[in-house]
């Protein structure tokens, strides 16, 4: 049994353990108390290969080819003055680490695959309103994460497969990968590339999602009924979630990316539109103190404006005055008599 659950400890630590090695694994775990500390020592010796697998899988084979665990060696502090408290603090903290990386995984583990593996902590890089960033993946891709968006993605990627979730909307340039498919899941699609750059806009109270492919080819699924669109540059993929269809068409290129550069497009849009835009790339709310004796039909640019620029531009065209307050806009419309004055 002892060499079995050796096999079955390296192939869980590298992802390589199926279903039925797991559930041994976990009755092992509830056998006794050593036995869980063994597979934390185990666990820290796989964490201290630094994330590269090789390493870790040479240091914990080396261990179990032995049949012991060695205990972490503990130093006297008297024995050299320059190991501090905080260096036996971080030994702890990571000590700690691992053994709730071990509770996680015997308590709670993912059963929707044939492959089970314990489950991670997943990093979420989250925009409110008014916040845009770049982020980097642990494979190196760039993803600009817009306003009112959340990516999720594992610290380090399987060796089979490259996926993070997003909510919102969000620009990838990934890195080339053939042996790791990069997959974007959004409000029930899949996008899926190997290496190219493409703009996935999925917000959750929009009635439709939109990949929009720059360069390279994508895949995209629906998760629902398993309809697949394979997109080229130029083209976009809609989402109609009324119909739970897909869609293809030609896109604007620069109306439809070219956020991610700080250039804030306006192309024949309503009054509510244009201040739904601005409050998300701003962070702020509007009010309006009267209505607009005018239909907006608004075409306009701005690149890397402030706000308060914005306004006397667009207020010019519609005819309104705005107060600007920490972040409040009151917007009010001129009379019609002071609009022909103006003119």
């Amino acid at each position: 049994m002892k060499n079995d659950i050796n096999d079955i400890i390296a192939k869980e630590l590298s992802r390589e353990a199926t279903k039925a090695e797991i559930e041994v694994l976990r009755k092992w775990l509830g056998e006794k108390k050593s036995n869980r500390k063994n597979y934390n020592l185990l666990r820290l010796n796989w964490v201290q290969g630094n994330g590269n697998i090789q390493d870790s899988k040479t240091r914990v084979l080396n261990k179990l080819s032995k049949n012991i665990v060695e205990e972490t060696p503990i130093r006297s502090i008297q024995d050299d003055s320059s190991f501090s408290w905080t260096y036996w603090a971080k030994i702890a903290a990571t000590l700690i680490l691992v053994g709730t990386l071990a509770l996680v995984f015997y308590k709670n583990f993912d059963n929707s695959s044939g492959v089970q593996v314990a489950k991670s902590e997943l990093i979420t890089k989250e925009n409110p309103k008014g916040v845009k960033r770049q982020v980097k993946l642990p494979d190196g891709s760039n993803v600009w994460l817009n306003a009112e968006s959340s990516i999720s993605y594992e610290p380090r990627f399987t060796d089979s497969s490259r996926f993070v979730k997003l909510v919102g909307e969000a620009y990838f340039e990934v890195m080339k990968d053939t042996q790791r498919p990069f997959q974007v899941e959004s409000e029930g699609i899949v996008t899926t590339a190997l290496g190219t750059a493409f703009n996935v806009k999925a917000y959750a109270e929009s009635k439709s999602s939109i990949v929009s492919l720059a360069e390279g080819r994508v895949k995209v699924k629906l998760v629902s009924n398993g309809e697949v669109l394979y997109l080229n540059p130029g083209y976009a993929a809609i989402h109609n979630k009324n119909e739970n269809a897909l869609d293809t068409r030609a896109f604007d290129a620069e109306l439809n990316l070219s956020w991610k550069d700080g250039v804030l497009i306006f192309k024949d849009e309503n009054e509510e539109t244009v201040f739904q835009k601005l409050e998300s790339w701003y962070g702020v709310e509007f009010e309006q103190e009267n209505k607009s004796p005018q239909k907006w039909n608004l075409t306009t640019k701005f690149e890397n404006e402030n706000l308060e620029e914005i306004l006397k531009v667009i207020g010019f065209k519609m005819k309104f005055d705005f107060k600007l307050e920490n972040k409040r806009v009151t917007i009010k419309y001129l009379k019609k008599q002071n609009m022909k004055k103006s003119n």
